[in-house]
């Protein structure tokens, strides 16, 4: 017997190759990762816990990643309860993983963007003026988009702290301005009312207008028409404040970029 004859008859449902598995999970370019797997048969034991403390540690001190990984090897001892008490004990001893597999697939999408620029309420929290928003505006990320596939206890909550802490990093990184906090705008509906962001310490802050402006050419007058209203959901880093200098990274030349990303 090989050893493909092996694994063929210890995972028969297994139909892909180590040439897939590779696309699934390319390289990290030498990055480190930290990978939890727990099996979802119960409740993490405190062994567990200290596994995943070690496994953050090593990630966050290395400029890495901590990936929760949910099991699938023990079939016929899970509980369909036990993920959800895995995802909570970890965000209990605030151990938040920076990346997140269910059953290999993709649980939604979310995305963030620039601010939007004229907002009351949101000016009003942020204590953005007329005289700082050009440029302090650059510190708040819009999340533009924030759909999931699976509907599972806290899991957007969850999501949102992920992001959070992601998207931060990666603004930073792109745009050298670090983040000072994050805005939505939330379409209310039947199932639609902004439970998640408030479960994730977001503030409720107003509704928008239900109007805004559109320019038809630089030399036309602004026309205002109506839109739908929206409720407005806003969040605070702790220890940050708004910028007070941007450069524009799109104006500048790869040169400039490489300089004003090395400090120079």
């Amino acid at each position: 017997m090989t050893n493909k004859d092996l694994a063929d008859l210890i995972f028969p449902n297994i139909n892909k190759t180590i040439e897939d598995y590779e696309k699934m999970y390319p390289s990290r370019n030498g990055q480190v990762v930290t990978r939890f797997a727990p099996s979802p048969t119960g409740y993490v034991h405190i062994g567990g816990i200290f596994q995943a403390i070690i496994d953050v540690l090593l990630a966050k001190n290395n400029n890495g990643v901590f990936y929760l990984r949910i099991e699938d090897t023990d079939q016929k001892r899970e509980m369909s309860e036990a993920v959800n008490l895995i995802r909570d004990a970890l965000y209990y001893y605030d151990l938040v993983p920076d990346e997140y597999e269910l059953d290999g697939k993709t649980v939604g999408i979310i995305s963030g963007a620039s601010a939007v620029y004229a907002v009351k309420a949101r000016d009003d929290y942020f204590g953005l003026t007329k005289e700082n928003k050009r440029v302090a505006l650059n510190s708040i990320i819009n999340n533009t988009v924030f759909r999931l596939e699976k509907n599972l206890p806290n899991l957007g909550t969850q999501i949102l702290a992920m992001w959070r802490k992601q998207i931060a990093a990666d603004w930073e990184a792109q745009y050298h301005v670090r983040v000072h906090g994050f805005e939505t705008f939330v379409i209310e509906n039947e199932t639609r009312k902004g439970c998640m962001y408030k479960a994730d310490n977001w503030e409720y802050v107003g509704q928008t207008k239900g109007s805004t402006k559109t320019h038809n050419g630089m030399q036309n007058k602004s026309k205002r028409l109506d839109t739908e209203i929206k409720l407005i959901y806003v969040k605070k880093i702790k220890g940050t404040h708004l910028c007070t200098e941007y450069t524009p990274t799109w104006r500048l030349s790869a040169k400039e970029k490489s300089m004003l990303k090395q400090g120079g």
